[in-house]
């Protein structure tokens, strides 16, 4: 019962926050959620078009890789 204050004025902040957004920032919120949902589908079908389309000639995709342990065959 402590918290339930708490929780409603963050719920009362976040509203007035999304309220207080210009809709050119709603605008690029969709158009971004547009091409990760587009990266997204064509990577799971095999297809880098769309990912070729929106990353730059230099980009390096991050991998993650644990080195290899002392004693331990890889």
């Amino acid at each position: 019962m402590k918290h339930l204050p708490a929780i409603a004025l963050l719920i009362l902040a976040t509203s007035f926050f999304v309220a207080a957004q210009k809709p050119a920032d709603k605008q690029a919120e969709q158009e971004l959620l547009k091409i990760t949902r587009e990266m997204i589908d064509t990577s799971l079908r095999g297809d880098k078009s769309a990912f070729d389309r929106y990353t730059a000639d230099t980009y390096i995709e991050p991998t993650l890789t644990t080195p290899s342990q002392p004693g331990r065959e890889s």
